[in-house]
């Protein structure tokens, strides 16, 4: 079994966890360097999966159970996103062309979990 996982980005532009398909936040850190994710539905779902994490490798000894659906398409949109905000920031490029520069290397699945554009360009 794969235990990476990639990092994302919340709506708040935090950063998040994608592994499997589910998006965790950060809960707390332990003393020994790793973190401790939750699944970011825990309110909504009330979801208790939890992940303990090195840098990007999960290091859990059992896997977590949902209590919902896992979405990665809008796990990657939503990730796009968020590194769509850090290029703006980063390179004070116009709002199309950064959408233009990261769409071009997205699957056509997560393009259709991205907002629309309009949309899009507002929260840039």
């Amino acid at each position: 079994m794969d235990k990476t996982a990639i990092y994302g980005a919340s709506n708040r532009e935090k950063k998040t966890l994608i592994y499997r398909g589910y998006e965790f936040c950060l809960h707390r850190e332990l003393k020994n360097g790793s973190k401790v994710w939750r699944c970011n539905r825990n309110r909504a779902c009330k979801c208790k999966a939890m992940v303990i994490a090195t840098d990007l490798t999960v290091i859990s000894k059992t896997e977590p159970i949902h209590t919902h659906e896992g979405n990665n398409n809008s796990n990657l949109a939503r990730r796009a996103v968020g590194q769509m905000k850090f290029r703006i920031a980063d390179t004070l490029a116009t709002p199309a062309v950064v959408q233009a520069t990261v769409s071009a290397t997205l699957p056509n699945d997560v393009l259709m979990a991205l907002p629309k554009k309009s949309t899009l360009s507002r929260s840039l």
